[in-house]
């Protein structure tokens, strides 16, 4: 039965870059339609969209190979390597399979140590160093800045320089979005991002990563509207995005972040919060055909 595993693996992961590249190739069709929903809802669906082929080749490959597993154990033979065709499958794709996965540890490697690993160093420093304050903490830079760090437990951090040039309103709006960055868990679907496109090559999905960080941003910009009013929170981001000039880390998710211009131009635009429940709805229902459809699709082809 063991015999099985590089064929199983190799399949999964073909066939995860397989769909992968498709949906990479569909997302400029689908893009307005995600863009224009709600940006919580839309990050929500972006994020479901991107993460579709990994578990889309899943379910294809457990259709593929659940008939052969259940002979498998229904035939004495099988369970003890006495199957013919056993040998003869492993041979001839394990090592592609051994050569794929290889690449996508190595890509988690190099995910792990450029994001993961220096995100939890500066965290453990930033915790030594500052200084609680309530909804924050407190760290006695000149440079202002405001982020949220930390992958499965994200503090907020604003720095001396940046709360002496800021009012009460200032500051609440800064807390009310990344607040709503904490709760979202941002930075640590960002980087589960990164880890699902690791099997395409970084320029093709940088526009899905690109506009996720910006839904991202919008949908934590609404949350402080709820607050503040709708020009409190242009102006303050506005006004933040001139005072912060220093670079920050990957892992960081900042009050200004990007896209400084299109996030004040979506405050003002009339909200989609009406009808974001119903379209998110209906491209979740969507999203599950998808997962479904090529796999069926898949299975029909093969063995039709």
């Amino acid at each position: 039965m063991t015999d099985f595993i590089p064929g199983i693996v190799f399949t999964w992961l073909a066939i995860w870059i397989l769909f992968a590249f498709t949906t990479n190739l569909l997302y400029p069709l689908v893009r307005p339609v995600i863009m224009g929903l709600h940006p919580a809802g839309g990050s929500r669906l972006l994020f479901s969209w991107i993460t579709l082929p990994a578990f889309s080749a899943l379910v294809s490959c457990l259709l593929l190979f659940a008939p052969m597993l259940n002979l498998m154990q229904q035939d004495p033979q099988c369970l003890t390597g006495g199957c013919g065709f056993n040998l003869n499958a492993g041979a001839l794709v394990g090592p592609p399979a051994a050569i794929i996965s290889a690449w996508l540890v190595l890509s988690c490697l190099t995910i792990y140590y450029r994001y993961w690993l220096p995100a939890q160093r500066l965290s453990r420093q930033l915790q030594l160093t500052s200084t609680p304050a309530g909804r924050y903490s407190s760290l006695a830079v000149e440079t202002p800045a405001a982020f949220t760090i930390g992958w499965l437990k994200p503090r907020i951090y604003l720095t001396e320089g940046l709360l002496a040039q800021c009012d009460k309103d200032d500051v609440e709006c800064i807390l009310s979005h990344e607040e709503a960055h904490r709760r979202r868990r941002d930075g640590l679907h960002q980087l589960l991002i990164r880890m699902f496109t690791s099997v395409l090559p970084s320029r093709l999905v940088r526009r899905q990563l690109d506009d996720y960080t910006l839904l991202c941003e919008q949908a934590c910009d609404q949350e402080a509207t709820k607050q503040l009013p709708d020009d409190q929170v242009a102006g303050t981001l506005l006004k933040i995005a001139r005072l912060q000039s220093q670079r920050l880390p990957h892992a960081a998710a900042t009050f200004v972040g990007g896209h400084v211009e299109a996030r004040i131009m979506a405050l003002f635009q009339p909200s989609q919060q009406g009808s974001s429940r119903l379209h998110t709805l209906l491209w979740a229902g969507l999203t599950l055909f998808l997962v479904s459809a090529p796999a069926l699709s898949f299975h029909w082809l093969i063995l039709r």
